[in-house]
């Protein structure tokens, strides 16, 4: 997961754990996020969209280019069209407006995981 925010990134961790996969790594910033996915090549990403360090919208795309079959889901508090059209646009499996249920994340979590692998484009 890359989310900045601590206390979301605690729900985060429940809402990974109710959906029955397992968290491989957490960062809080879009270079680390860069870094994590690039060493341990997850299924999954959940991504926040305003970071410290850069816009989680350019790091989906970006995650989506480097890495064969991530997904990517776009977790964010903003519901502005353009910011939902920008997450279409770089290919994101999914997009969850905070706040959501565990229920939903979970959820959303198990049917990105059961779309098909998607190829970097």
């Amino acid at each position: 997961m890359v989310e900045d925010e601590p206390a979301y990134r605690a729900f985060l961790r429940v809402v990974v754990a109710d959906s029955g996969t397992e968290l491989v790594g957490e960062a809080g910033t879009a270079s680390e996020g860069r870094r994590l996915v690039s060493r341990l090549q997850p299924d999954v990403v959940t991504v926040d969209v305003q970071l410290p360090d850069g816009n989680g919208l350019d790091l989906a795309e970006e995650l989506r280019n480097a890495q064969k079959g991530v997904h990517v889901i776009v977790a964010t508090a903003s519901s502005d069209p353009g910011c939902v059209t920008r997450a279409i646009s770089a290919n994101a499996s999914a997009y969850l407006l905070k706040p959501f249920s565990r229920s939903r994340g979970a959820a959303t979590i198990r049917e990105v995981l059961a779309l098909p692998e998607v190829p970097a484009t």
